[in-house]
């Protein structure tokens, strides 16, 4: 049985028990920065403003209670580690994305592309402490999903027109 299989066996038995007021400030703490980075990106984008609220909660609520996991069943290893810089690396394409989304479509598009490996991988990641939670990372996806097909069109209707 490898550690995170381990550590996915004992996080459910974790969430039956009672919350941990260490754990509730540190899920608060990664909601509320989420938050913040709401409000930054959408002072740069505001034409998605109504999107983001709740794709940011889901992020910051999944990757937020796995960091939790992590850290509390394997302190602060590889895998807490690995998942931090994902999370760093997805936050800094989704401003990266922000800004460039109003430049052109091809920088959008290179740059949802981008946005969406990385929230690929973090998705992988999460997924392999807690599957059902980082199923709520599926929204996020498939709203960038549609972010490429809107400027794959954009780009489409511009070389034909």
């Amino acid at each position: 049985m490898t550690s995170l299989v381990r550590m996915n066996l004992l996080t459910e038995k974790f969430h039956t028990g009672p919350i941990k007021q260490r754990r509730r400030y540190r899920t608060l703490f990664a909601t509320s920065l989420a938050l913040a980075a709401n409000t930054g990106i959408s002072l740069f984008n505001s034409k998605s403003r109504w999107a983001w609220p709740p794709l940011h909660w889901a992020v910051a609520h999944v990757v937020g209670n796995t960091l939790a996991d992590l850290e509390e069943f394997e302190g602060k290893g590889r895998h807490f580690t690995e998942l931090t810089e994902s999370v760093g690396a997805n936050i800094a394409l989704s401003a990266g994305w922000s800004v460039l989304s109003s430049k052109s479509p091809y920088a959008s598009l290179v740059s949802a592309a981008l946005l969406t490996g990385s929230t690929v991988d973090l998705l992988q990641r999460c997924r392999e402490v807690d599957p059902q939670r980082a199923n709520l990372l599926a929204p996020y996806l498939a709203w960038l999903q549609l972010v490429i097909i809107k400027e794959c069109w954009t780009i489409l209707r511009k070389v034909t027109a």
